[in-house]
């Protein structure tokens, strides 16, 4: 086996039930309970159950500083299930390890081939596997839990916590790029929409700008977190108060909104976006104030990663009225049919 190969022992018998040879291609997803699921082939809700799109990258054309990370990432949201990197005359340790970095952030991806003159990333992920508002959902949790260690670490000073908030960016991404993938190819495919949770097609522009709303939270949540590790270390004080009262409405803000879009909610969708505005002024007036004291730049980045995470929120909101009129909810003041004035 190569340097960078990992090899995975299938059971002998399930290989002769299944007729699987060698060279033969399986299927592979994570579950949401974290079980990998093989199966033999693509799966008939798989976006290679239509037949396998594969693309060739010229490495030397894509020269600008992390363009070949972007490429794969633009590739596996558009379906594309095999990319081959080719260097001419061949490829830089550097693009080699930018391809690597790349493809490990990306969900069922993995590089199954590589050498001097190019490298192969197979993505082997069922989009029918699980529900888009499920991945949706999951960014959500993300976010909250990154909040919250925010939270502790500025009530306890609980560095740990700081850690673990940091470390869920990457998570949140990943389920993001995952999610956008899931949209793009139900919008080619019909026949996925049932299978992922959508009704049809008006509901997908909703649900990608939901996506990308929780990513940025998620994002700024966890680059908050970075910001506070500085302070904690020295200790808090007053400004640790401060900053705590900040970090809670952000976080009820944050829940308000996602239950409003959860709920198809027009009503506590629309007390969010109006929080949203509120929470972001008086966040900028703190960053303002503390600017021009000795709290620190860091701070005053903690509070504009906040300020991002109300932006977002307060978009979330905005979706969910959408929803609620696209959908016909329940809770939307708009209905069928004209009515004529007495």
């Amino acid at each position: 086996m190569g340097r960078f190969t990992i090899s995975v022992t299938l059971p002998k018998e399930w290989i002769k039930s299944t007729g699987i040879g060698p060279g033969d291609l399986v299927s592979m997803y994570v579950r949401e309970d974290g079980l990998l699921v093989v199966g033999p082939g693509p799966t008939s809700g798989s976006s290679s159950g239509v037949g396998r799109m594969v693309k060739t990258v010229r490495a030397d054309m894509c020269s600008g500083p992390g363009l070949l990370g972007r490429v794969l990432v633009a590739l596996y949201i558009s379906g594309v299930d095999e990319i081959t990197f080719v260097g001419e005359p061949e490829l830089g340790d550097g693009q080699v390890r930018e391809i690597r970095r790349a493809a490990a952030a990306l969900n069922g991806a993995s590089v199954v081939e590589e050498s001097r003159k190019r490298v192969t990333v197979h993505v082997l992920v069922d989009p029918a596997s699980s529900q888009v508002s499920r991945i949706l959902g999951r960014m959500y949790e993300l976010t909250v839990e990154a909040l919250n260690g925010a939270l502790g670490a500025l009530r306890g000073g609980d560095v740990n916590q700081l850690r673990k908030a940091m470390d869920a960016g990457r998570e949140i991404d990943r389920n993001y790029w995952l999610a956008a993938r899931q949209l793009l190819l139900a919008a080619n495919r019909p026949e996925l929409m049932r299978s992922i949770g959508m009704e049809g097609m008006r509901q997908i522009p909703g649900f990608r700008t939901v996506a990308k709303a929780l990513d940025d939270a998620g994002v700024a949540a966890a680059a908050a977190a970075g910001d506070l590790l500085p302070m904690i270390d020295g200790g808090g004080g007053q400004v640790a108060a401060e900053l705590a009262t900040h970090t809670e409405a952000v976080l009820n803000l944050y829940r308000r909104s996602f239950e409003g879009w959860s709920t198809v909610n027009t009503a506590v969708a629309n007390r969010a976006v109006e929080e949203a505005a509120e929470v972001r002024q008086r966040l900028r007036g703190a960053a303002v104030a503390m600017a021009g004291g000795s709290a620190g730049a860091a701070v005053v980045s903690y509070l504009y990663d906040l300020a991002q995470v109300a932006a977002s929120s307060g978009t979330v909101a905005e979706m969910a009225i959408n929803r609620s009129v696209i959908e016909s909810s329940d809770s939307s003041c708009v209905r069928d049919g004209e009515h004529g004035h007495g």
